[in-house]
C-alpha cells in the first residue's frame, strides 16, 4: 500500500494537549494574577460554595466573570476595595 503523507490539518496544531483546560468551568481551579500576587479559586455550584476557603459559586459575580474565560484572559472583578484587574494564568 502506497500512501503519501500530506500536511497536517491546522486543527491538529491548535488542539489542546491532554489534561489542559481551554476554558473555565464548574469544578476547575482558576489561578488569577494581580501584580505579583497569584490566587487560586475553585469554581463550584452554589450549594458547595465556600468563599473563605476559595470555593466560588459559578452563580456569583466572580464566578460569572470567570466562566468560559481562557488562560491569558484578563478579567475585571469587583472587590471590597473597588474593581481589580486580574489575568488568568492557569486553569486546572
Amino acid at each position: 500500500m502506497n500512501a503519501t503523507i500530506g500536511t497536517v490539518p491546522a486543527y491538529f496544531n491548535t488542539a489542546p494537549t491532554w489534561g489542559h483546560k481551554t476554558e473555565a468551568r464548574a469544578g476547575d481551579t482558576v489561578y488569577l494574577q494581580h501584580n505579583h500576587t497569584v490566587r487560586g479559586v475553585i469554581l463550584t455550584t452554589a450549594p458547595n460554595a465556600d468563599p473563605v476557603n476559595g470555593k466560588v459559586s459559578i452563580l456569583s459575580p466572580i464566578g460569572q466573570a470567570l466562566l468560559g474565560r481562557h488562560q491569558g484572559s484578563r478579567v475585571r472583578l469587583s472587590t471590597l476595595d473597588g474593581p481589580v484587574a486580574y489575568r488568568i494564568i492557569k486553569i486546572l
